[in-house]
């Protein structure tokens, strides 16, 4: 949860109906990804970097995944 006025995330349990009020939008996320994190780290500076693998690319099967920045 954002407090705006305080910038700041809270953590919470949704089923407080304090939480929503009307006019409020609740977007459920069904994603499902695999558990392959790959760690690396980057050239020339070496900082590090995590690669979370969503869905292999049927383009060259095996070889190339879909990957975001976690």
């Amino acid at each position: 949860m954002l407090d705006r006025a305080q910038t700041e995330l809270q953590h919470a349990t949704f089923w407080r109906s304090t939480l929503a009020e009307t006019g409020d939008l609740l977007v459920i996320n069904q994603t499902r990804v695999i558990p392959a994190r790959l760690h690396a780290r980057k050239l020339p500076g070496g900082g590090r970097v995590e690669l979370l693998l969503l869905k292999r690319q049927m383009v060259c099967p095996g070889k190339c995944w879909e990957a975001v920045k976690a």
